[in-house]
């Protein structure tokens, strides 16, 4: 009796074990040690140098097959990779500075376009504020990074950025109206209610020194002597008169005085519609009564008067 008891117990053990799956490996998943984490496959091998998605989110592990955190260059590619070893996409912060990451993950530098908005980032990938030169061009980024453009005020001083960006310098029309800006591009800070003045009094004196008054050197006199070239120089007082005459003119372009600001002493070139000084000069220097009252020695003052419709006004005038 006993051994037919062993013999139907042996029989069931047998159909027990051949019922379980019999598993050599163990199931892929992460792993974890001293050193860090890492991705096993069923096999038993693992990720190397290369990437791995998992569940959705790629990771990269190093040459060891360990997980890697921060900063991870592949190729000539940089990506960032979370406390969590997760690659990260879209706007990322490390250390206070932010940099943009594409869908790939890839690090982006240069000019770099979100939602309709154009940022810079150097070419470290940080994102710049405040004012950048690209190629040699101006921009302006405020305190999130965004490129701005139209008017632009800083430390109390306007700029004007066009529809790409860039910053103006010269002659701008913003709503019917003219404006003038500087060479580095602040707004001329003689602005008033009726228009403004673009100040270059310094060049006319150089122009008139360098130029016109060297055509009176060496010429003979009636006396029998010689001629030695004598100077201008910048009179504030003259100048003032200038403005006020460059001012009348937009109205009444004649040397008529309306307001009698214009002494009887003085020597008076007005033109229209020479936006800077140079192409004043020049008008005058090719005209020869403009010229011979540019060839006289004294104070001499200079201004060129912008008017509410654009156009512009000069006025030369010196202390015979």
């Amino acid at each position: 009796m006993m051994k037919w008891k062993c013999w139907i117990a042996g029989i069931t053990a047998a159909l027990i074990l051949a019922a379980a799956p019999i598993t050599d490996a163990a199931a892929q998943g992460w792993q974890k040690n001293s050193t860090g984490w890492w991705w096993e496959y069923a096999d038993g091998s693992y990720p190397a140098s290369a990437w791995q998605q998992v569940d959705g989110i790629w990771y990269w592990f190093n040459a060891d097959g360990y997980m890697a955190t921060g900063w991870v260059q592949v190729g000539n590619t940089w990506y960032y990779m979370d406390p969590s070893g997760a690659m990260l996409t879209g706007w990322v912060q490390v250390g206070g500075t932010w940099y943009y990451m594409d869908p790939s993950g890839a690090m982006l530098t240069g000019w770099v376009q979100v939602d309709g908005t154009w940022y810079y980032m150097d070419p470290s990938g940080a994102m710049q504020t405040g004012w950048v030169q690209v190629d040699g061009t101006w921009y302006y980024m405020d305190l999130s990074g965004a490129m701005l453009t139209g008017w632009v005020q800083t430390d109390g001083t306007w700029y004007y950025m066009d529809s790409s960006g860039a910053m103006q310098i010269g002659w701008i029309r913003e709503s019917g109206t003219w404006y003038y800006m500087e060479a580095d591009g602040h707004w001329n800070s003689s602005m008033t209610n009726q228009g403004y003045f673009m100040t270059d009094g310094q060049a006319i004196v150089d122009l008139i020194n360098n130029g016109c008054m060297q055509e009176t050197a060496g010429r003979p006199q009636p006396d029998g002597s010689v001629s030695v070239a004598g100077s201008v120089y910048w009179d504030s007082s003259v100048a003032a008169i200038a403005q006020q005459r460059a001012v009348e003119i937009s109205t009444n372009f004649s040397h008529t005085s309306a307001s009698g600001c214009r002494p009887s002493t003085y020597g008076e070139n007005i033109a229209m519609g020479c936006g800077d000084v140079y192409t004043a000069y020049n008008l005058w220097y090719n005209s020869e009564g403009h010229k011979s009252t540019m060839m006289v020695s004294g104070g001499c003052g200079y201004a060129c008067y912008v008017a509410p419709d654009g156009n512009t006004y000069s006025v030369y005038i010196v202390n015979r």
